[in-house]
């Protein structure tokens, strides 16, 4: 079975003496997932998507003005953008409850690796993250 998606992704950066800030980017990704029928109502699964992400943060910079000769510092959060790609794997069992309706339950895994483009400054800044969770999935067959 193959899959395309769009989610919203969210996740806290790490800015050192700045503290933190969340990046908001969009996940598209492509998939495709095989079953196992172990018998008329239950099936192991497994799979693997590639994708990628885009969207932007921001990070805390303090501009010095000097006004009179005296130091005034001010804290600016300045915009930044993201790109990168994803890869994820899938595995766990279905369920069939109805002929239409299979419950999954299983284990997924998602590394998201990219960087952060800053336009005051001519280099990026690399991030990655990887995730695993336990999911819960109800799935309605046409």
């Amino acid at each position: 079975m193959a899959h395309l998606s769009k989610s919203p992704v969210w996740r806290e950066l790490d800015r050192g003496a700045s503290g933190t800030s969340t990046e908001r980017a969009w996940l598209l990704d492509a998939g495709a997932r095989y079953h196992l029928v172990l018998g008329p109502k239950l099936a192991l699964y497994g799979g693997m998507s590639l994708g990628g992400y885009f969207g932007s943060s921001d990070r805390k910079v303090e501009v010095i003005e000097i006004v009179d000769g005296e130091q005034n510092p001010t804290s600016v959060r300045e915009a930044t953008d993201t790109a990168g790609f994803a890869l994820g794997a899938e595995a766990g069992v279905g369920i069939v409850l109805t002929p239409e309706l299979v419950l999954d339950a299983g284990l997924d895994l998602r590394w998201l690796i990219g960087s952060e483009t800053i336009e005051s400054e001519s280099e990026s800044l690399s991030a990655s993250t990887f995730n695993t969770g336990i999911a819960v999935r109800l799935r309605y067959v046409f």
